[in-house]
């Protein structure tokens, strides 16, 4: 299972349970390669008022109606244990 997210400022992430670092069905954001926690910070360090959790992202994504049963599963799976919810 693997979901493309496009991200504020043109990025695109991958929401994927086929990556290494996905264990027992637990989605990873990739983001240039690199996984991504629910907490983990997206953004600029020289501008840290535009940074943002990937949990936060990933949840508004799955938020929007056009959004799949399987999309919003996956997006609840890789928010699990962590502050953002659906």
């Amino acid at each position: 299972m693997s979901f493309t997210i496009k991200l504020p400022g043109g990025a695109v992430a991958e929401l994927t349970c086929e990556s290494s670092a996905s264990s027992y069905g637990q989605p990873v954001l990739l983001l240039n390669g690199d996984p991504l926690g629910p907490d983990d910070l997206l953004g600029d360090l020289e501008r840290p008022e535009g940074m943002q959790a990937a949990g936060y992202l990933v949840q508004q994504w799955a938020r929007r109606l056009c959004r799949t049963p399987a999309e919003r599963k996956a997006a609840r799976t890789f928010l699990l244990n962590s502050w953002w919810q659906l």
